[in-house]
């Protein structure tokens, strides 16, 4: 039985074409410096078959790019683990909003200062 691409697959391959063409690299440039087939890079653009941390990890280096530049801005920068509490949640996506970093510094030392009276 076939397995069906996942959405995060498709978005990751389009990620991965896309910061291949920023640099002007072929499937057959990129596929070489990762000692891959060509045919195995088309795969991986269309998400048809999931790249592992470790290709990422090296793609990510070869295309001279963050490892979160694959994923969909929700998951690279919004998701907070799940072990974190509710109240910690909420805070640091209230945090992540706040834009001026003086203001953000001067929250920070006054959370780390209530840590220490408790």
């Amino acid at each position: 039985m076939a397995r069906q691409a996942l959405e995060v697959d498709i978005w990751v391959g389009r990620a991965v074409a896309h910061q291949r063409q920023q640099l002007g690299l072929s499937q057959s440039a990129l596929a070489s410096a990762l000692g891959i087939s060509f045919q195995q890079v088309q795969k991986y653009e269309a998400g048809a078959n999931r790249l592992s941390a470790g290709r990422l990890f090296h793609l990510a280096q070869i295309l001279n790019c963050p490892i979160s530049s694959f994923f969909p801005p929700s998951l690279a920068q919004s998701e907070v683990p799940a072990a974190i509490s509710p109240e910690a949640r909420q805070m640091m996506m209230s945090f992540s909003r706040i834009e001026d970093r003086g203001v953000r510094r001067s929250i920070g030392r006054i959370v780390e200062a209530l840590a220490l009276q408790q």
